[in-house]
């Protein structure tokens, strides 16, 4: 079997073409190939290996190449992007569109391109994971597989095969983004293991309150504002740049959703019991729903629990801000996680 292995972050090669919404939104699962923040695109693996792009609303923040989603498709636009683990491996088929020397071009099931080579970087991967490949043997027209292995610090492992050597096989159902239960690698033993519930909450300062509407809207620099419903008692208590906590029902559709409760972490008027923690993540193990954060500014090491969708979409060597509080034991439990890469999306 011919076979060219290249250990790269993920190359970032995305269309950026008109796509066109239908009227109905149908729920989809994938795992990420590519983010596009610029064009607030991602390019996800699916089902038997086809690969689509879709235009998001709403925060790209979380999404890496490597996790599994979950999410309302219409057309090719995606909303409610829900991370729900992380994928050990994707596979799809491709055809060398050019081969030259160190790089080549392929092209996906969705028509659009993918590049591997020298000097390709990561799209939406952790910064800092880009390194020299090597690409050879392939040529023009040929038809072959892609496998992708997902590293947990962003690293990733291109296996490319030609197809009459390796012939498409199923995924197991755990790999597979499309069948069964969302299955998220464990950075302590790469085992999977299912997410069952997905985001409830979310952090972010408050941009405005409308007390007669009875809404509210937070957001966080350089991302998409989120509006939430709250009666007159829990909107009395918020001001404009107040951080806050805001739990909901992750069922609900809309752009508008019912605050289930809203905590003011920091600001005029800050709630008792919640603190803020920034640094970065030092591990992470799903298993046991702990992670660490290494605070620069004293030198200090804070481990957190906090439940698994939000465990499983830490990445290794991320700066994060941690908003938190205390339980009856005095553990310290995450309520949300915030990159803070500087990343425009």
């Amino acid at each position: 079997m011919k076979k060219s292995a290249c250990l790269m972050s993920v190359a970032a090669v995305l269309g950026t073409a008109a796509l066109a919404p239908t009227a109905q939104a149908a729920p989809q699962r994938g795992t990420v190939l590519q983010v596009d923040r610029s064009a607030h695109v991602v390019r996800t693996v699916g089902t038997g290996g086809s690969v689509a792009s879709y235009r998001v609303r709403g925060s790209l923040k979380r999404l890496r190449p490597g996790a599994r989603i979950r999410f309302d498709a219409s057309g090719h636009h995606a909303r409610g992007v829900h991370v729900t683990g992380r994928a050990r491996t994707a596979q799809f088929p491709a055809r060398v569109a050019e081969a030259d020397g160190g790089s080549a071009q392929l092209t996906l099931p969705d028509g659009r391109p993918f590049t591997v080579g020298t000097g390709t970087a990561a799209d939406g991967a952790p910064a800092g994971h880009a390194v020299s490949v090597t690409v050879s043997g392939l040529q023009q027209g040929q038809k072959v597989l892609v496998t992708v292995h997902f590293a947990v610090n962003g690293d990733v492992l291109i296996e490319i095969a030609l197809q009459q050597d390796a012939a498409p096989a199923d995924q197991p159902a755990d790999e597979d983004p499309g069948q069964g239960e969302d299955a998220g690698d464990d950075p302590g033993n790469g085992d999977g293991q299912a997410c069952p519930i997905g985001q409830n909450e979310v952090a972010g300062n408050v941009r405005g309150i409308n007390r007669g509407a009875g809404t509210f809207s937070i957001g966080q620099p350089f991302d998409d504002d989120e509006t939430f419903r709250a009666p007159a008692a829990q909107l009395a208590g918020l001001s404009v740049g107040d951080t806050t906590l805001v739990r909901y029902d992750p069922s609900a559709t809309g752009s508008v959703r019912d605050a289930l409760q809203v905590h003011v972490v920091a600001g005029a008027k800050p709630e008792a019991g919640y603190g803020v923690a920034e640094g970065t993540v030092s591990w992470a193990n799903l298993d046991s729903s702990l992670f660490a954060v290494w605070k620069p500014a004293d030198g200090s090491r804070v481990v957190f629990s906090g439940p698994c969708w939000l465990v499983v979409s830490l990445w290794k060597t991320e700066d994060v801000s941690v908003i938190y509080h205390a339980d009856s034991s005095g553990d310290l439990v995450a309520d949300a996680v915030a990159p803070r890469d500087g990343s425009r999306d």
